[in-house]
């Protein structure tokens, strides 16, 4: 039955790192992104965008002022899970801080699939069994939304279950 999951996976994997590669072109320079910034710099979306690309770079500091600028000026779903996601990767006990600003996300877009899926990865990383609701939850959202497939089956490979 493992085997089973394991090959399922790694399908949805290389499906869904195809489709991540095709979006990754449309992701602009951290120059450019900070050029937009610098000339609109009221765009809460142009601070989100930034703030992702800053995350994709490594440079979760830079990250955590953008989304701090994109919750100012635009309180999109986007700007406040981004920012749950900053809180994620500096660690240091900031989980609760993080489930926060995930919530804070939904109360902006109740359907946000993003906000849900981090949410089910961050039960995942501090170890607690609401994963699985979390994860069923970003499925009946958005069926058609791989990566919650694919991380709810190796979350479920990792129980023991079998």
């Amino acid at each position: 039955m493992k085997r089973h999951v394991y090959i399922l996976g790694v399908l949805l994997f290389l499906i869904t790192s195809f489709s991540f590669t095709i979006g990754a072109e449309e992701v602009k320079s951290l120059k450019e992104l900070k050029k937009r910034v610098k000339d609109e710099p009221e765009n809460g979306d142009a601070w989100v965008v930034l703030g992702f690309g800053y995350l994709e770079d490594g440079q979760v500091k830079e990250a955590k002022g953008a989304f701090e600028k994109g919750v100012q000026y635009g309180k999109s779903a986007a700007a406040y899970t981004g920012l749950g996601i900053v809180y994620t990767r500096m660690g240091k006990g900031l989980g609760q801080k993080a489930f926060r600003t995930f919530r804070m996300a939904l109360g902006v877009d109740p359907n946000y699939v993003d906000a849900y899926m981090e949410i089910a990865r961050l039960h995942v990383k501090m170890g607690e069994a609401d994963a699985e609701a979390a994860f069923k939850r970003v499925i009946a959202i958005d069926s058609t939304y791989a990566p919650a497939y694919l991380e709810f089956m190796n979350w479920h490979a990792d129980q023991d279950y079998y």
